[in-house]
């Protein structure tokens, strides 16, 4: 009787929908203060009966970014799909992606990212001040310069092209 109760425990928890963890990330957790960075949420669509062509038309909620916009500029915002088909079964994830550029300097935080039930853990960003030239030259240029000063016609030329960076 035990080991039939256990049995039917165990299957019962097999087929239980399981609701995927709510997932954030950074593509940088250091940069300077007019540079960008990509913010990625994951969540898994566990409950969403849909076809592969009826995507644009599925509501699904946007999460709840709390105070982020205190701290941080949304450049852009993006919202795709991910479906993965394994012995029969469907998976689908959302992942909603986010520019964001920061406002001031120092340890930023970007905040719990909510959504249905989930939350994310806090991610810490270190900004610092961008960095002063001591030349007016530009950060990026190109120098090119030819093997010879003259050429013959049908003759072969080196051209040498260099990119010089800070």
């Amino acid at each position: 009787m035990v080991r039939m109760l256990l049995t039917l425990m165990l299957a019962l928890v097999a087929i239980t929908p399981s609701h995927g963890e709510l997932k954030a990330s950074v593509d940088r957790a250091d940069l300077q203060k007019d540079e960008t960075l990509r913010l990625t949420v994951e969540a898994l669509l566990d409950d969403a009966p849909f076809s592969l062509f009826d995507l644009n038309t599925l509501k699904v909620p946007q999460p709840e970014l709390g105070t982020l916009e205190e701290t941080f500029e949304i450049l852009t915002q993006d919202q795709r799909y991910a479906i993965q088909f394994t012995n029969n079964v469907s998976q689908t994830r959302i992942y909603w992606e986010y520019t964001l550029i920061p406002k001031t300097t120092g340890t930023l935080v970007i905040p719990p990212i909510r959504w249905r039930d989930q939350s994310t853990s806090p991610l810490t960003i270190q900004v610092t001040d961008t960095p002063t030239t001591a030349t007016d030259t530009p950060p990026v240029f190109i120098e090119a310069e030819w093997d010879a000063p003259t050429a013959l016609p049908g003759e072969q030329r080196l051209l040498q092209v260099r990119l010089l960076f800070r």
